[in-house]
């Protein structure tokens, strides 16, 4: 079963929550060797059942284990760093915390209210958004527990540390259109960022120090909740000190994945962004004059869950979602659209981290 860009977004305000694959067989298999290395991919799972899982993969093996299962609870996304790997298990309210060299569970952050997305801001300090809390969590990682809370805009998704400041993607369910400022010493918000577009979910900066603000557009309801119609998502590029915008990539169609999931990937080693675009194609931005280079697909086969790309290989790892109750994948390509291989997830693949040795 396919699912489109408003189902997958209506479940959400409701409830929240390639090519035909045959390079190679898909593989899983439970062990316990170390992440580094490694592919990390976050499994969404079922609502309704809440078996949200990590599976890792192995390139130099062509491998997928599952490193944690058993979760009770949607997993919205993975943040690698500093020899751990957070997992924001949404439902769950809380972050599970995994040592990366030996998969074993270290810690349970409790207390942090439909975790969505996660950035670091040193060794000791982590920042989670909660979508229904309106709110960022300021985690001590060292003691594993919430130090502070701060109140932000409507349903906030990705989060970006620059500095000694988080900027904070209020998305509102696709009808958000602004950018909160935290100023971390601070614990508070500094200035709210007003943006010309509708649902900005991810922010990234580009390697000019410009801020990239992915907005995802919006579906556009009745009185009665039928669909009528949707809104284009859109590429911001921001001054970050001041929050006037300096260009714009549009795109047309929604920004999109099933899930949904990671929409987009800053690849700084390319400085190019790429994002989903209707849950079928994959768009390339190149940052430094900031158009459009290249669009691969649409991708036949099952929807887009997320993308990513590891500059260790140089691939594009692509998330896929063929429903809600039955095992994802993920293809890697090659920045021409061709398949390199494939590996079998969990349940709605939906979010790609990387543990580089």
């Amino acid at each position: 079963m396919k699912f489109s860009p408003s189902t997958s977004f209506r479940l959400v305000a409701l409830v929240f929550t390639a090519v035909t694959l045959s390079a190679c067989e898909l593989s899983s298999s439970e062990d316990d060797t170390p992440v580094v290395g490694k592919v990390v991919v976050a499994n969404q799972g079922n609502f309704s059942d809440g078996n949200g899982s990590v599976s890792v993969y192995d390139p130099a093996s062509g491998e997928s284990s599952v490193m944690a299962s058993g979760l009770a609870s949607i997993v919205q996304s993975v943040h690698v760093s500093n020899g751990r790997v957070h997992v924001a298990s949404n439902t769950g309210n809380r972050v599970d915390v995994f040592d990366s060299a030996t998969r074993d569970q270290v810690s349970q952050i409790v207390d942090v209210e439909s975790p969505r997305y996660m950035a670091r801001v040193n060794n000791a300090t982590l920042l989670v958004t909660n979508l229904f809390d309106n709110s960022v969590s300021v985690i001590n990682t060292s003691e594993s527990r919430v130090s502070s809370k701060i109140p932000v805009g409507a349903n906030p998704e990705g989060v970006l540390v620059i500095g000694q400041e988080a900027f904070v993607a209020n998305h509102g369910f696709g009808g958000g259109k602004s950018i909160s400022v935290v100023s971390i010493p601070d614990r508070s918000v500094s200035r709210t960022i007003n943006v010309d577009c509708d649902g900005p979910r991810f922010a990234f900066r580009d390697a000019q120090a410009e801020l990239l603000v992915v907005c995802s557009g919006q579906i556009i309801y009745d009185a009665e909740f039928n669909i009528v119609g949707t809104t284009d998502g859109a590429v911001l590029v921001l001054d970050p000190a001041t929050g006037a915008e300096t260009d714009r990539i549009s795109v047309d169609g929604m920004i999109a994945t099933a899930g949904p999931g990671q929409d987009a990937f800053y690849a700084a080693s390319l400085r190019r962004l790429f994002v989903v675009l209707e849950q079928s194609s994959i768009v390339a931005i190149d940052t430094d004059v900031n158009a459009v280079s290249g669009t691969i697909g649409p991708i036949q086969g099952d929807p887009i869950g997320g993308v990513a790309y590891r500059a260790a290989d140089g691939l594009l790892y692509v998330a896929r979602v063929p429903g809600f109750t039955q095992a994802g994948s993920v293809t890697m390509l090659s920045l021409d659209g061709s398949v390199v291989s494939e590996f079998g997830t969990g349940v709605a693949p939906s979010h790609i981290d990387f543990v580089e040795e």
